[in-house]
């Protein structure tokens, strides 16, 4: 269905700009297929593309499957220092931002798709299909621990971080869910392997802090916020506790 789409809508002549830019047209329009933005849920580029509903990693994997269909090679952009935050029950959920980008250089295109101001792409970084995948499978495993589907949860977490070890967002995720299981030495494990592949990731320093607070470890738990208070960031949850 996809593939009779876009050979049915993207032309099979013209530049590789033009055409993206149709593509990007026909899949946005509201009589084409009408995409509509919804951060609730990390879908396959499939499910995006029949339920007309995308976040942006989701908008990321379609566009990019329907580009390369049709012989446009695209890549996959992480724009850095792009983080929000939301709460689901009793988690925060803390987001980054992925693109699609064409060409290189300061003549590279820039595939967009979100819902809020307009953003500094010179700190994007490229990465490949294998860290999309994974990032996808640790943005489920995050939404599974919120659904309480813990043991789910940490399934796609270890895809996650098998997939790509130096992934720091994954490691500190399956930490959450560990610990949510009951397994307080897994969940450390998987924070300090976060912390180990990135020491920037505050996150995994604000669940190792609540970690040893679980565990009556107060002057660890308190000693790790007074940590994080000295770092500069935007994470509610640090001035929360």
């Amino acid at each position: 269905e996809m593939k009779s789409w876009v050979d049915a809508n993207v032309p099979a002549r013209g530049t590789a700009l033009d055409r993206l830019r149709v593509l990007l047209t026909q899949l946005l329009d509201p009589e084409g297929l009408n995409l509509q933005y919804d951060p609730e849920r990390t879908r396959t580029a499939a499910e995006a593309f029949t339920e007309r509903r995308a976040n942006c990693l989701s908008f990321a994997m379609l566009f990019a499957s329907l580009a390369r269909e049709v012989g446009v090679d695209v890549h996959y952009l992480r724009v850095a220092r792009v983080q929000s935050y939301r709460r689901m029950e009793d988690l925060i959920i803390a987001s980054g931002h992925m693109t699609v980008g064409y060409g290189a250089g300061p003549e590279q295109l820039i595939l967009e798709f979100r819902v809020g101001p307009e953003l500094d792409y010179r700190a994007s970084t490229r990465v490949d299909d294998v860290e999309v995948l994974a990032l996808y499978y640790s943005n489920r495993g995050a939404e599974l621990v919120g659904a309480a589907a813990l043991s789910e949860a940490v399934d796609a977490l270890e895809v996650a971080v098998e997939l790509d070890p130096g992934l720091p967002e994954a490691w500190a995720n399956l930490g959450v869910a560990r610990r949510r299981l009951g397994d307080l030495s897994g969940a450390e494990s998987a924070y300090l392997r976060s912390i180990e592949v990135d020491d920037e990731h505050l996150p995994a320093y604000f669940n190792l802090a609540a970690l040893f607070q679980l565990r009556q470890q107060r002057d660890a738990g308190r000693e790790m916020l007074r940590f994080l208070d000295r770092r500069s960031n935007r994470n509610p949850l640090v001035y929360l506790a």
